[in-house]
């Protein structure tokens, strides 16, 4: 095949409106490049490593299927791999090889589960035989380095807001606190962050904290947020504990704590932080109820799906989750010495549905106290998730691995989420009951984060945070897995992979968190640019905060701003300069689908005006902080 550059130029483009005044014109929608061997043959190295993937995902399907019920198998590989590259939109083939990367792991596991032979566990899973003083002083150092990791500089940009997203919150629990009313007028998210934020407010308030009301709200909300996270790692490690052994769980909440995506988003007044804390209340009631079948554990689980419900709406995808042991028993799926359940299926749907209603509305009263707002707002945000948020990213584009590659991989470090995908294989491959809940407790959070259009760029990965503890338990038992005498070289591998990686990045982050670059751009503006210069900037929570008395600012619009980014209006607009921050112009380039329109706009900008100063990361962006920011001369 010949490649050729082609260039498709507007000659013509039009103004729909006096209301619209947007430049519009054609645009090439596809261009499909093919050969006689029906896939393109543009790169050599690209071909290579395309055929050395499915190569190995064929080796690993042949070593682990062969001589069973799926001997055929393997031998579909090549064939399913060739017809998915045929059919990717690019050639960057990213969504493939997420799905070679995680299938490759999970083989891996079942492959190395199936060579040892059956799992015999090193310890009891009742978790009451193997926990000793030294456990018990891991553990504690464990949730107490989590808790410094997340309290560190968690005051980060304040008095100013650098998460756009905590600024609602902050008006909400301001209107609470001035108004006496509790009222929160506001349910694109239900109220248990909310009330949280403004009990916590009212106990620093009243002990003196110094901070003056602004700030008092927003580090209210954070140590909501934080504490959420701390009491995570000890949750997580009490469910391991209690599925597989002591081991197991201390591991898990080692990984958790150092976890670079759990840390970050501890540090947030944002809902997701506490929406994880809640999951694992839940789970961990739920998985008592499997194992002894009682029904004040029943009780509690559900009574605590429906608090998950009420810290982000999200949450609802832990009640299949409660009525597991049903399911189970309905499938003949039983633990080994199975306890006789208290309640029949038919009792515990009713009983569970009041539970659930109760623990919804304790924390989001105002649903059916001011309903009318409450359905406006909860529509507006199902709207928003089925539509898409600014970029639209279906799962199947992205082969359901778009949160893998882009949340998990970086969130987790590349080494613990493969070692983590490698435990679920080994825990699909053993068949236990308790490996089906952790698997089940995975899917019921990570498919529906695939499913929705929206993953709204510059931090779609706090979507699977409720993923993060599952993920660090099955990491847990590939590592306990490899203990036997067999694999000790590979378990000091892996041990090493899933703290030191996870701990270096997360230290790493943590080191830039202040100064932030927009911090450190305000610096360098105010010493070397004019005063009274006028700067236009892309959003103001992604940008430096610049005094109004030292400069003109202008913050472009959002609704139409590549339209104000066109070299030929920044022109005339007067501007002197331009700050863009990486957390708006960088969704054009890294997330997939962005419309490449978009991308020819912000490139243009970048060549046609002169780079006057640039503040970035030694360490990168990471969630919302520290973004790249450049500041352009335009006049």
């Amino acid at each position: 095949c010949e490649p050729r550059k082609v260039l498709i130029e507007v000659l013509n483009p039009f103004v729909p409106s006096s209301g619209d005044s947007r430049e519009l014109g054609v645009q090439l929608k596809y261009l499909r490049v093919t050969s006689r061997l029906l896939v393109p043959i543009v790169s050599s190295k690209l071909i290579i490593r395309a055929w050395l993937g499915i190569f190995l995902i064929s080796l690993l399907a042949y070593g682990l299927f062969w001589g069973e019920r799926f001997t055929w198998l393997p031998f579909a590989v090549p064939l399913a791999s060739g017809l998915l590259i045929s059919q990717m939109p690019d050639l960057r083939l990213t969504p493939v090889s997420a799905l070679f990367a995680f299938s490759a792991s999970l083989l891996v596991g079942a492959y190395l589960h199936k060579k040892r032979g059956s799992f015999k566990a090193t310890t009891k899973a009742n978790g009451s035989s193997d926990f000793s003083l030294l456990a018990g002083f891991v553990l504690a150092m464990a949730v107490i380095i989590g808790g410094i990791l997340r309290f560190y500089n968690y005051d980060f940009g304040l008095p100013h807001l650098y998460h756009p997203d905590e600024f609602p919150k902050f008006k909400v629990v301001n209107r609470m606190i001035q108004s006496g009313s509790l009222n929160p007028q506001y349910f694109l998210h239900p109220s248990l962050l909310l009330y949280s934020t403004f009990m916590l407010s009212r106990i620093f308030d009243l002990f003196g904290f110094m901070h003056e009301h602004a700030s008092l709200i927003i580090l209210s909300g954070r140590t909501v947020s934080v504490l959420a996270g701390i009491a995570s790692i000890y949750l997580v490690y009490a469910i391991g504990r209690r599925l597989y052994s002591a081991y197991s769980g201390i591991l898990a909440a080692i990984i958790l704590a150092l976890c670079p995506l759990h840390v970050t988003c501890s540090r947030y007044l944002k809902e997701d932080s506490l929406l994880t804390f809640t999951v694992l209340v839940t789970a961990l009631f739920s998985i008592n109820f499997l194992k002894s079948g009682k029904k004040k554990f029943f009780i509690l689980s559900a009574l605590f799906a429906g608090v998950a419900m009420g810290s982000k709406y999200s949450g609802i995808f832990i009640i299949p989750f409660i009525y597991l042991p049903f399911i189970l028993k309905a499938f003949g799926l039983n633990l080994k010495d199975s306890p006789r359940l208290s309640l029949s299926g038919g009792k515990a749907a009713i009983l569970g549905a009041f539970a659930i209603s109760a623990g919804f509305l304790c924390t989001t009263p105002y649903a059916i106290l001011d309903s009318t707002a409450f359905l406006r707002d909860f529509l507006s945000e199902a709207h928003h998730m089925a539509r898409g948020h600014t970029i639209t990213i279906t799962p199947w584009s992205q082969l359901w691995m778009y949160h893998f590659y882009y949340s998990i991989i970086p969130g987790l470090t590349p080494s613990a989420a493969i070692i983590a995908a490698a435990g679920l294989g080994i825990l699909a491959r053993r068949r236990k009951v308790e490996d089906l809940a952790v698997i089940v407790l995975f899917l019921l959070f990570y498919l529906p984060a695939e499913g929705v259009n929206a993953k709204p760029a510059p931090q779609p990965e706090r979507y699977i945070l409720p993923c993060i503890p599952v993920l660090a338990l099955s990491a847990a038992e590939f590592v306990s897995f490899l203990r036997e005498k067999q694999f000790m070289l590979f378990h000091s591998l892996a041990l090493f992979l899933v703290i030191v990686m996870p701990l270096k990045r997360t230290v790493d982050l943590a080191s830039e968190i202040k100064p932030d670059t927009r911090d450190t751009m305000k610096i360098w503006i105010e010493r070397h640019i004019p005063r009274g210069s006028r700067i236009a900037m892309d959003w103001k929570p992604y940008n430096p905060p610049l005094n109004p008395d030292y400069f003109k600012i202008d913050y472009l619009p959002r609704d139409n701003i590549l339209s104000n980014l066109l070299p030929e209006k920044l022109k005339s607009s007067g501007y002197d300069y331009l700050l863009l921050s990486s957390l708006f112009y960088e969704r054009f380039f890294k997330q997939p689908g962005a419309n490449p329109a978009f991308r020819e706009v912000i490139r243009k900008v970048f060549e046609s005006f002169p780079l006057v100063h640039e503040e970035k990361a030694a360490h990168g962006p990471y969630g919302f902080h520290n973004p790249t920011i450049k500041l352009l001369r335009i006049n």
